[in-house]
């Protein structure tokens, strides 16, 4: 979770090897008034995008770092598998973030999910740790993983096999881009109409078109009653809600032009477009949002 052996290889301008996370950015901030400094953790995209090999301009982050007063700015993040973390046997991988964010997570779908029953989707599903912990306390639905990204698929099964748990299905290869999502959705040999999507922490670290693709998919796929779980860093009105995050796009879009953190603002406009809206704005754990979204009164 939020898609989670292999914690990402990430090296700062002062690297703690403690900070390591699998896909995942750790930068350390000490924000005003609040004393001790949160951590905020970003997983990387876990498709066809590969590994994320971004080096801010040191006068540049140097610059950033004084104002934040902090001296940890991520240089590079490797995909799942491949940042020198061991694997188990059997495929899977582990991430530090998951057992940091997952009780907050799950506190929030306990709000939507409990006591229901149904299909569940999660797009992006990374190392598989979050789908297994969602199954285990959700007994009632249907959990269906996906990723595009071989060995998180791999790592997804290996979670499920190790799990023994009788609602979690195949892990999907969901390609987000493609808005249709995969075949399984329409040919009757995935999940029904769904109850819920959950993604976390995949559009900021892909194409704008994977944002595009994945509200076009859940706004088909959505049942009436259903809720779109969407995870990460946001921007409010165009501005960032932390130092911390505008240093993490900041390094996104250096590497990637086409990445970076989504403003709330425009992924309403994309809501709107598949007969969603945006229901509630959920504070996370180290300045991440939860949005949910249902469908629109009027869809």
């Amino acid at each position: 979770m939020v898609g989670q052996g292999a914690v990402p290889a990430v090296i700062g301008l002062e690297y703690n090897r403690s900070k390591h996370k699998r896909y995942w950015l750790t930068t350390p901030v000490a924000d005003e008034g609040r004393g001790a400094p949160e951590t905020s953790d970003i997983r990387c995209f876990a498709a066809q995008f590969g590994a994320l090999r971004f080096a801010p301009r040191r006068a540049k982050a140097e610059g950033l770092r004084q104002q934040i007063k902090e001296p940890v700015v991520a240089e590079y993040v490797v995909e799942f598998g491949k940042d020198g973390r061991p694997i188990e046997p059997d495929g899977r991988l582990d991430a530090p973030a998951f057992h940091r964010n997952h009780l907050a997570i799950r506190t929030l779908l306990q709000r939507f999910l409990a006591g229901k029953s149904g299909d569940v989707a999660e797009a992006g599903s990374g190392t598989g740790q979050h789908v297994v912990d969602f199954a285990r306390h959700f007994p009632d639905i249907t959990w269906w993983p996906s990723d595009l990204n071989a060995q998180h698929l791999k790592s997804i099964a290996a979670w499920r096999a190790h799990a023994q748990l009788p609602n979690i299905r195949t892990p999907l290869r969901i390609d987000l881009s493609d808005p249709a999502w995969c075949p399984e959705m329409h040919d009757g040999s995935g999940p029904g109409a769904l109850l819920a999507v959950i993604c976390a922490n995949v559009i900021h670290i892909a194409p704008w078109r994977v944002a595009e693709g994945l509200f076009a998919g859940t706004g088909r796929y959505l049942r009436p009653d259903g809720w779109l779980f969407l995870y990460g860093p946001f921007k409010r009105a165009g501005k960032h809600t932390a130092i911390s995050n505008a240093v993490f796009d900041t390094s996104l879009r250096e590497g990637n032009p086409e990445w970076g953190v989504r403003d709330i603002e425009a992924l309403e406009q994309l809501a709107a477009s598949a007969g969603l809206s945006l229901h509630e704005i959920v504070e996370m754990p180290a300045n991440n949002l939860i949005l949910v979204f249902g469908r629109s009164k009027t869809a």
